[in-house]
């Protein structure tokens, strides 16, 4: 666990809110996780996956596009998987900083390379280790919120690319971009009274009448509704997750919208949607697991909106020499809120607490080194 309080620590320094050290640590996050040997729940499945391609098993007939053209490239010039794991590390790096750095310089009136850090600091904790098992979903997720800047930003050819590049990237995505862009054309942005009634919706969970029609008069795709693989049903624990999750995204819009406010419309509509497909997904993950996947592309926006409130919150609520204090208190914070993240990890899987690298990336030879960060 060396290894993450050492990241800890040194996150604490991009309170500063200086450009330059918030992009060094992505770097320093994109090393980690490009040289990481055995190190992440998805790790062996990717690796057997990379030999399943260059044994010509059919088993990746099925695989999206981008994954097969990586290790397909990766096998013909004699690579081995660290180079695939490489590959993805940096691609979602450079996405999720692209997206935090642009999203801060675009919101005005706020202190946008405190908005960056803060947002840096959010990631990790919450979104950096799911990065190191779902590498494609991430790498997915990366570019789904760099279209919806885009899209912020009235670039309608980049949104439409980065969209469908995502999709050949993880197929997940293709429904989620679907939904997203009918809100985001026909419903968002909305006033308070009708975005109440939509969560309202959501809340009766209308996928277990969909659900039961679809099981009782055994229609198509019903099976899905009662698969040991899909329909896993939530635990106790699960549901306290969910609905935490979902109480705490609420008092969020409310003390957002109500007392910081957002003049640009289509920031207002990305924020709206984003809450509402969040909400959703966590809802109905109680009917179909997978939803509950399906709320990871939404996280990196409300991480944005998270860091744009405390930003804002400590320029406009605390004098010029209160600030300081007010930073390192939200550092803190912020800090012990990623420890507290981290431990269900560390103890869910031992790779997290025995990091071990792979630094021979280019070459099908393991070039193994233990980091014993369990001490």
């Amino acid at each position: 666990m060396i290894v993450f309080i050492f990241i800890i620590c040194f996150s604490m320094l991009l309170i500063a809110g200086y450009n330059r050290i918030t992009i060094s640590f992505w770097l320093l996050l994109t090393l980690i996780s490009a040289i990481r040997f055995e190190v992440g729940t998805d790790y062996p499945n990717y690796v057997n996956l990379f030999y399943d391609i260059r044994n010509g098993v059919e088993s990746y007939l099925h695989m999206e596009p981008f994954h097969f053209a990586v290790n397909k490239f990766a096998n013909h010039v004699g690579m081995g998987p660290q180079f695939v794991f490489c590959v993805y590390a940096i691609l979602t790096a450079l996405f999720f900083a692209l997206f935090f750095y642009k999203m801060s310089l675009s919101i005005g009136n706020v202190n946008s390379k405190l908005v960056f850090a803060l947002c840096t600091i959010l990631y990790l904790g919450n979104y950096y280790f799911l990065s190191l098992n779902s590498i494609r979903s991430c790498l997915a997720a990366s570019l789904f919120v760099m279209g919806l800047y885009y899209y912020i930003q009235r670039k309608i050819f980049l949104t439409v690319l980065t969209f469908v590049a995502g999709s050949l990237i993880h197929f997940s995505m293709i429904p989620i971009v679907l939904v997203t862009c009918a809100l985001l054309v026909f419903v968002f942005p909305v006033r308070h009274k009708a975005f109440i009634a939509c969560v309202t919706i959501i809340l009766l969970n209308p996928l277990s009448l969909i659900a039961y029609i679809f099981v009782h008069y055994k229609l198509m795709y019903y099976n899905y509704f009662l698969s040991e693989t899909y329909a896993v049903p939530a635990t106790f624990i699960g549901q306290l997750s969910a609905y935490g999750g979902i109480a705490l995204a609420l008092i969020f819009y409310y003390v957002l919208m109500t007392k910081i406010g957002i003049q640009d419309q289509r920031i207002k509509a990305v924020f709206q949607a984003s809450i509402i497909l969040f909400i959703a997904f966590r809802v109905f993950s109680n009917e179909l697991f997978i939803f509950a996947r399906m709320s990871r592309y939404l996280s990196p926006v409300l991480y944005f909106f998270t860091a744009y409130s405390i930003a804002h919150f400590i320029k406009y609520n605390f004098k010029e020499n209160s600030k300081v204090l007010a930073l390192l208190i939200a550092g803190v914070v912020l800090t012990i809120s990623n420890i507290i993240m981290f431990i269900p990890r560390g103890l869910g899987d031992e790779s997290y607490g025995n990091y071990r690298i792979n630094y021979c990336i280019f070459t099908d030879k393991i070039c193994d080194v233990s980091i014993g960060t369990s001490n």
